[in-house]
């Protein structure tokens, strides 16, 4: 039997589209997570400074 010539060249392309879009979903995966630690540390400073300090680092300071 004559083998498919195109048939590795299909497998690489699927395992390439894979592994891209493991690659993106990852890279989204971050960026949420990013976007929820920079919420977080948005509050502490919003916080901070309605306490009366310059910035978290400076209320930081002054409680150790």
């Amino acid at each position: 039997m004559i083998r498919d010539a195109s048939a590795p060249v299909l497998e690489w392309l699927l395992v390439l589209s894979a592994l891209g879009i493991s690659i993106w979903m990852i890279t989204v995966f971050v960026g949420w997570l990013w976007g929820v630690f920079q919420d977080m540390t948005t509050d502490f400073e919003a916080e901070a400074r309605r306490a009366g300090y310059k910035n978290a680092a400076e209320r930081d300071r002054d409680h150790w």
